[in-house]
């Protein structure tokens, strides 16, 4: 099983913190938000207090004694094997297809270049997702945020994605989509491959918003 390669602090705190109630995040290798931002959003995770795993290459960007202080409900970990983690079930283009295919919902900050049409896709198009919004990820002409102001943005949406509605329904979409994907592999009548299904699904996506914008 893919799970076997998981590390066993890992594991634990997932089966500990029950199905579907446990956030991933990882940032891009190359396109990140500012180590500015990352503090800021370490101390809303600290504040919510809610299950997280944090995969960080550079432990140094997080704020002094962070680790110790989210003992109980974070872990963080410089590494961990994606696949598996994706594949456990309390879970619930790299990341984004693998995130699609385990019918995991994501919340998405995208910095530029492909993040942003992902992001679109991920949240726009399929519903499987939800967007932290412009002012806070940086591609809004809007005046910067305060701190305090940008802190406010970053629990609201975490709210939004853990306890609302409409991250609700970015679960029930993802868990669709990815029960899809799944049937196409497993269906061996059918010569399609994930990627396939998963490109039918964005395209009737986007020719449907396309004809809804052409209405209004």
């Amino acid at each position: 099983m893919f799970t076997d390669s998981l590390q066993s602090n890992i594991i634990n705190a997932l089966e500990r913190y029950g199905e579907a109630q446990t956030t991933y995040i990882l940032f891009g290798k190359f396109l990140a938000p500012t180590r500015e931002k990352i503090i800021l959003s370490a101390t809303i995770l600290k504040t919510q207090q809610e299950p997280f795993i944090w995969s960080v290459q550079d432990l140094s960007v997080l704020p002094p004694k962070f680790e110790e202080e989210v003992k109980g409900f974070g872990v963080i970990v410089e590494w961990v094997d994606q696949i598996a983690l994706l594949c456990h079930p309390d879970m619930g283009w790299n990341t984004v297809l693998e995130t699609c295919t385990m019918g995991i919902p994501m919340l998405a900050w995208p910095i530029d270049h492909d993040q942003v049409h992902n992001a679109h896709l991920v949240t726009e198009i399929s519903g499987s997702g939800i967007t932290f919004p412009d002012n806070v990820v940086g591609l809004s002409n809007n005046k910067v945020l305060d701190h305090t102001s940008f802190k406010d943005a970053l629990h609201d949406t975490f709210n939004l994605a853990l306890h609302a509605p409409a991250g609700n329904q970015a679960r029930v979409c993802a868990q669709q989509i990815g029960a899809d994907l799944q049937g196409s592999i497993q269906d061996s009548n059918k010569a399609r491959t994930p990627i396939d299904s998963l490109i039918d699904h964005i395209h009737y996506g986007s020719r449907t918003e396309s004809k809804l914008n052409t209405k209004l």
